[in-house]
């Protein structure tokens, strides 16, 4: 996934990037937190999914939108919180103009926690970007 900055917003809010091959899994915890069956929510409804994409290649989370959906997931999707806030993070400070080429089957991305409300001033371009056929 290609990211250019068109505008930083009033309250410049870094990308925060977390390597999900940094995670330092333990087998045993890899095969745990690949069991997790999550709800997710979005504007149009709720789905069931697993966060490990691709044949184990990728890996999606979010906070914001995916809770365990069962209770017997829930001490799998805490480690997995926590193994996630003890990761090495890299910081992109937008400016316009800036681009960002990310691995988004690898890469898990977001936006930093922020003081203000930026919604509808910050605007990066994003273009996906695929093999596709060969």
């Amino acid at each position: 996934m290609l990211l250019r900055c068109a505008q930083p917003g009033a309250e410049p809010r870094p990308t925060v990037l977390v390597d999900s091959r940094a995670l330092g899994w333990q087998d045993r915890e890899r095969r745990e937190f690949e069991r997790i069956v999550w709800r997710i929510r979005n504007g149009r409804g709720s789905f069931l999914a697993s966060a490990v994409l691709r044949d184990g290649v990728g890996l999606r989370y979010d906070a914001d939108c995916m809770a365990a959906a069962a209770p017997s997931f829930g001490a799998a999707a805490v480690h997995f919180g926590e193994k996630l806030k003890d990761a090495a993070r890299t910081s992109i400070r937008w400016e316009p103009g800036l681009a960002l080429l990310v691995d988004n089957w690898r890469v898990l991305h977001g936006r930093a926690v922020g003081t203000g409300d930026d919604a509808g001033i910050r605007r990066l371009d994003r273009v996906l970007v695929s093999e596709g056929e060969r």
